[in-house]
């Protein structure tokens, strides 16, 4: 379109698990693009998924959403090795 989208920040939905890092801009101007980031929060192992849905001010289009999904694995061990003095 020739006009600006409105992004409505404050409606953003997020499944289980996940939580809002940096919020979109409020306003995106043709031919510009603004960043949502979101992670997951989540401690437990497994597969975490849901939609990330908020509105916009586009009569046409007056809701936006995207399907995420994340897998908690176990961490490998580490292992530190130092020489010591003798």
């Amino acid at each position: 379109g020739d006009q600006a989208l409105s992004l409505a920040s404050e409606s953003i939905s997020l499944p289980t698990g996940f939580s809002l890092v940096t919020a979109p801009a409020a306003s995106v101007l043709p031919g510009e693009s603004t960043t949502l980031v979101i992670q997951l929060d989540a401690a437990s192992l497994g597969s975490y998924s849901g939609t990330i849905a908020f509105g916009t001010g586009d009569p046409a289009h007056g809701s936006f959403e995207i399907q995420a999904s994340a897998t908690v694995v176990a961490a490998l061990p580490q292992l530190e090795v130092s020489q010591g003095s003798q």
